[in-house]
Order: C-alpha cells, then structure tokens, then sequence
C-alpha cells in the first residue's frame, strides 16, 4: 500500500473485501495514524431502514449503505440498482422498510463468463464502449458489449416494472456503480445517478453514531 499522508480524528471502515484485505487494511490505517477505524456493518435497524434480510448482518454492507442513502434523500418508496463487480437490486417501501433484493452478475462478469466458456470469442474487456444504437451488431466486440447491456438493461427494467407494481406509492429509482452510466440510455423510467451514493449511505450512518460508541472503538487495539 501506498504511504497515506496527513492524520484523520477518525476512521471509518466498510468494505465487502475477503476477511484477510480488510484486517490488513484495518492495520496499515492503525499504523498510519494511530486509529482504529470503526467497521461499518449491516445492522437490523438504522437510519430509518429495517433491514429485510433473514439475517441482516449478510447483507451487503455496500447494498445497505445504498439503500440507507436513497431512502434518506427522498423519504419514499425507492429501488436501488448497484451496478458494480455484481449488478444488486434493492426495494425499500415508503416507510423504511426493506424487504429484500435481488443478485446478478456484473457487467465485465458477464463478459468474462461469455470468453471463459466460448473457445473462439474474443473480447477486449477493457473496452468501456457503451450502447451503439444499432438494432444488431457486425463484429463480435460490438454485438458482446450490446448483447450483455441490453441483457442487463432488460433485467433492470423488468424487476423495476415488477416491484413498482407492487407499490401503492410512486417509486424513486436510483442508479449507483461503475457500470452505471452505460446503462442509463438503455433504462425506462426516470432514474438517479448518484456515483456516490455508499459514501452518502456511511455520512448517514456515522451521523447517527452516539460519540461514546465512537471514542470505544477508537481506543481498541
């Protein structure tokens, strides 16, 4: 890692990294600046959200911190799509409740699985080319990029069509990840785009933080 240089009052952690990159993060932070950051987790309850996981702590933490910020900047009914390493799908009801989501693979994801099962497709996968405009492709770099987007547009449009209906107040529709903005032409409906809407999530949560939990966690080793 890098040399991080300045000294923050505090450190705030979330990440769904393997067990082994966060604690290696958790100390070069700790070395670095003689604080322990707070791990921020899924939570059964918070900012206004009731987490709709059988077993809230699995949810995602990015997810949660997502869907805590859309919920908090409308205060209704919303849908949260994430489209990052993996595309995730996010219902929250006008009263804060969460009642689950859903998980598919990500765009490059997508695209790996499509070159690792195929002998003869090839692909650039660091071509970020978004959608053409063409009914059909001519090359196969072309017609893979517009083949996984419109897979993945249509997913999106279908589940928000599905879970709208089931929703007796009108939906706001958010859009996060990196992946984003290729989607954006593709998608009914009027969406938000909020690239920053995790970190919006963790300004929420830390917001709430009593400052004794704070000052705890800080001083543990």
């Amino acid at each position: 890692m890098q040399d991080i240089s300045g000294r923050p009052d505090k450190v705030y952690l979330a990440s769904v990294a393997s067990t082994k990159f966060v604690q290696d993060l958790r100390e070069k932070l700790i070395e670095s600046f003689n604080i322990a950051p707070l791990l921020i987790i899924s939570k059964h309850k918070e900012a206004g959200i009731v987490n709709g996981y059988d077993e809230p702590e699995k949810l995602g933490v990015d997810r949660w911190l997502a869907i805590i910020a859309a919920y908090n900047l409308e205060q209704s009914c919303v849908i949260v799509v994430d489209a990052g390493t993996a595309l995730t799908v996010d219902y929250v009801d006008s009263k804060g409740q969460h009642h689950g989501g859903l998980i598919a693979p990500g765009l490059t994801m997508m695209r790996q699985m499509l070159m690792n099962k195929t002998a003869r497709i090839e692909f650039n996968l660091n071509s970020q080319k978004g959608f053409t405009g063409h009914t059909v492709e001519t090359n196969t770099q072309d017609a893979i990029s517009s083949g996984t987007l419109r897979m993945m547009a249509s997913f999106i449009n279908a589940e928000v069509e599905r879970l709208s209906r089931s929703s007796e107040d009108k939906v706001k529709l958010y859009l996060t990840g990196g992946d984003a903005q290729l989607l954006l032409q593709l998608l009914d409906d009027d969406w938000v785009y909020e690239p920053n809407l995790v970190l919006l999530g963790m300004y929420h949560v830390v917001s709430e933080l009593p400052s004794e939990e704070i000052k705890c966690d800080l001083a543990a080793d």
